[in-house]
């Protein structure tokens, strides 16, 4: 009896616990980004909901202004092959004309490690709370439809919640003032110089996490991979994935499978705050003289408590200006 009893006990408490919980498998999600300097310029994605994307061409704007409160970066268009030179001088009516622009050592926003750093960054001090603008003027060269014009800038001033500027073009005639609202509902306030008016080109913070476009980068750190060139000859522009910031970090990894990353993997990795990713998924093979995906990596994002992986599958088209890349996505 005392046995029987002993037995019954052992597996009434064997019965009290749980087996170790399993997860199903992650289900994927596919997606195809379909990108062309002269279509589709961006692909913002929401990665709540995917299927809903917001693409458009986005070279309607020459100039991207931040829009947090005590973010003050103006942006250049790469795209549009908008690059700047700063002439040094505070004058704005002593920059006509006759101004030489043969040869000038154009500028375009500079990627680093973290993020483009704009090209335009020194405009002003901002150790004060309103930043004081140093109202030097700025050559602004712009392509439209294989035609070239150079314009004029000068940023006359900024406040907690605008940037006031002046520009025309070189060759003359009228100048143009404009007030350049920051909205705290966007991550940045665009500007276009031949609409002389603000525009809205990207949505709101809250959604969109990552935008497939074009960045500009320096053409040394890419060897052979393809570039479409661009007013500096040193940089080029390439296929890459802009990150909001506001509400999104990422970490790359290439030491385990697509399949073998789930939620508790992903949870324990250490995740960063980036502008930019550049190339992302691809590199040049050497042995066949062509653009290779690199084998398992995977882009891992973090939104606050959840957890997301993608995975270039294929990349469709010869020339980098109109291509397609098919995306394997899954939230985990």
């Amino acid at each position: 009896m005392r046995n029987i009893t002993y037995i019954t006990l052992l597996f009434l408490a064997a019965s009290c616990f749980k087996k170790d919980e399993v997860l199903p498998k992650t289900p994927t999600q596919d997606f195809e980004v379909n990108l062309s300097l002269e279509g589709n310029q961006s692909s913002y994605i929401d990665l709540n909901n995917i299927a809903s994307r917001n693409i458009g061409k986005t070279a309607d704007w020459h100039l991207k202004f931040e829009n947090s409160a005590n973010g003050w970066s103006i942006f250049l268009n790469t795209m549009r092959n908008v690059a700047i030179h700063n002439t040094r001088k505070t004058d704005y009516n002593e920059i006509d004309p006759n101004w030489n622009t043969f040869n000038l050592p154009w500028q375009l926003d500079v990627p680093t490690p973290l993020g483009s750093l704009p090209a335009l960054r020194n405009w002003g001090d901002f150790s004060f709370s309103n930043p004081k603008s140093f109202k030097n003027v700025y050559l602004i060269s712009l392509t439209d439809n294989s035609k070239t014009t150079i314009y004029k800038l000068q940023i006359l001033d900024a406040s907690e919640d605008k940037y006031h500027i002046r520009y025309g073009t070189l060759a003359g005639g009228p100048t143009n003032s404009a007030w350049i609202l920051k909205n705290s509902e966007y991550g940045h306030s665009y500007f276009s110089l031949t609409q002389e008016k603000n525009l809205i080109i990207e949505p709101k913070k809250s959604e969109w996490n990552i935008c497939f476009t074009y960045l500009s980068d320096s053409i040394s750190s890419y060897q052979n991979i393809p570039h479409v060139p661009t007013i500096n000859k040193a940089f080029g522009l390439y296929h890459g994935i802009v990150l909001n910031k506001e509400n999104t970090e990422v970490f790359i990894d290439t030491s385990t499978t697509f399949e073998g990353i789930d939620f508790f993997y992903a949870r324990d990795l250490e995740y960063k705050t980036v502008d930019e990713l550049h190339n992302i998924f691809y590199q040049w093979d050497s042995t066949i003289n062509e653009v290779t995906l690199i084998d398992n990596l995977s882009v891992i994002l973090k939104k606050g408590n959840q957890y997301y992986a993608l995975k270039a599958d294929s990349i469709v088209g010869t020339d980098i200006r109109d291509i397609s890349i098919k995306i394997e996505s899954k939230q985990l």
